[in-house]
């Protein structure tokens, strides 16, 4: 089995065992009816994946591709071996997330 046919059957799997127990043990008490909750979760959900696919995967692509063939970037600048690189660039990936999340809740 190739990886991608795992996924194919993983995503779905996880999605249900963790919406069986989110309603086992939920953490609050629902404030609106579960189907409303649920059409609300498949609208935001399809227009943040259709934004991914059209926006964000494209422009990641080509950026992605402009660094590579430029050999640009922070982890080119740092004189390192290969797996520092990958730790720097995965905890400068993650706090630029951990950024973007708390810009996200800015009041």
């Amino acid at each position: 089995m190739h990886l991608d046919d795992s996924l194919l059957y993983l995503v779905p799997a996880a999605v249900v065992a963790l919406f069986l127990l989110e309603r086992r043990f939920p953490l609050r008490k629902p404030k609106r009816p579960l189907a409303a909750r649920l059409l609300v979760n498949a609208l935001v959900s399809t227009f943040v994946i259709a934004t991914a696919l059209v926006v964000v995967r494209p422009v990641a692509t080509r950026v992605l591709e402009v660094v590579s063939e430029e050999e640009w970037g922070l982890t080119q600048v740092v004189s390192m071996n290969s797996a520092a690189q990958v730790v720097l660039a995965f905890l400068l990936l993650d706090l630029s997330f951990y950024y973007w999340h708390r810009a996200n809740q800015a009041e």
